[in-house]
């Protein structure tokens, strides 16, 4: 067997080692009985916790800094160490940094000796008030050195929450659908049944909103359609305006304006366009809230190209040294076919578009 393959498996076994003795030691670890399934922020609570070094190694607690928070309101912490000799070590003293914010923090250093037996670890405080409807808060967590060998969580019910989420859920579009469901969600509320009431609430939650972005993204991908074929008409009655300039140029004394407004519609036009493309693309990414906004945007634009078109339509028709009628039967037959190739290409365009849907 090669060096190098040998100092890999004596590596690996040392590690193994070590970490089944951390494993051992940090499992050997009890909590007061009195701790209950869940509270309510305001709750008084005392426990202690027992830890204790796996057998035979006695002196891995000694020599170490100690580290112990809670995140418990007006808390406080009390350490008793029974070392191996027999003798009682209790923290805090003065020299012991304990410090009072968001908890309590108590650090000390345990000097080395002949080992330690067991770390009792005594916690007292209020129940934080929790934001959510189920939140979980360190009720404590011990450091020998850099390693925590015990750490205990406590759910916290905010019912207020709880039941305002509920009722959130009953107002949704589609909480028909979830009758049923939503009705025995409550009664699992007011049983105190909190965790098997948050553990179904998830799931509904889930649902509804599945079924929320389906109906937005239905509704979403009708005003897109219902948008292009508004740009269509917007389309038809650009080509006329533009067919009109072209035809009767010499007759218009401010053609130069008025194609200029043309030109700057056109380009709203576009831009309108790729802005319904852009939100189609957008949906396909699943960002429906970026698509919304698009479609919003494009919306105001298509409310003001539209308004835009019928100003100049008008100001075309009311041109001062305007001689030739537009209502001519050979100007109108024009301008029809002109506007009707432009609906033709606009609605093939369109129509291609749509196969994505």
């Amino acid at each position: 067997m090669g060096r190098a393959p040998l100092i890999l498996i004596l590596f690996l076994a040392t590690f193994i080692a070590f970490f089944i003795a951390f494993t051992a030691q940090a499992s050997d670890v009890s909590y007061s009985d009195n701790l209950k399934k869940y509270y309510f922020g305001g709750e008084y609570v005392y426990f202690f916790t027992k830890i204790k070094p796996e057998e035979g190694e006695v002196k891995a607690f000694d020599g170490k800094y100690y580290k112990i928070r809670t995140s418990l309101d007006d808390s406080g912490i009390y350490v008793e160490i029974k070392l191996s000799s027999g003798r009682e070590v209790f923290h805090p003293t003065p020299k012991d940094e304990y410090v009072f914010e968001n908890g309590t923090l108590l650090k000390f250093y345990l000097p080395e000796s002949d080992g330690v037996e067991y770390v009792l670890v005594r916690i007292f405080g209020y129940i934080p008030e929790v934001e959510k409807r189920i939140e979980n808060v360190t009720a404590v967590v011990v450091y020998v050195g850099s390693e925590i060998v015990a750490e205990k969580k406590l759910t916290v019910v905010n019912k207020g929450e709880f039941y305002q989420d509920i009722k959130d859920l009953q107002k949704s579009k589609c909480a028909k659908k979830f009758e049923n469901a939503l009705a025995e969600l409550l009664s699992l509320y007011y049983e105190g049944k909190y965790l098997e009431a948050n553990r179904r609430i998830m799931d509904i939650e889930s649902k509804i909103r599945e079924c929320e972005i389906k109906s937005e993204l239905g509704k979403l991908k009708e005003n897109i359609t219902t948008l292009k074929s508004e740009l269509i008409s917007v389309k038809k009655n650009l080509s006329i305006i533009e067919f009109k300039l072209e035809v009767y140029r010499n007759n218009l004394q401010n053609f130069e304006a008025l194609n200029l407004k043309l030109q700057n519609l056109s380009l709203m036009y576009e831009e309108v366009d790729n802005s319904l493309e852009r939100a189609r693309d957008l949906i396909y990414e699943g960002k429906l809230i970026e698509a919304k906004q698009e479609v919003k945007n494009a919306k105001s634009k298509i409310e003001e190209l539209k308004d835009g078109v019928s100003e100049l339509l008008l100001s075309v028709e009311k041109s001062k040294g305007f001689n030739i009628s537009f209502t001519t039967p050979a100007v109108m037959a024009a301008a029809i076919v002109a506007a009707a190739a432009s609906g033709v290409i606009a609605a093939r365009f369109y129509y291609k578009r749509k196969e994505k849907w």
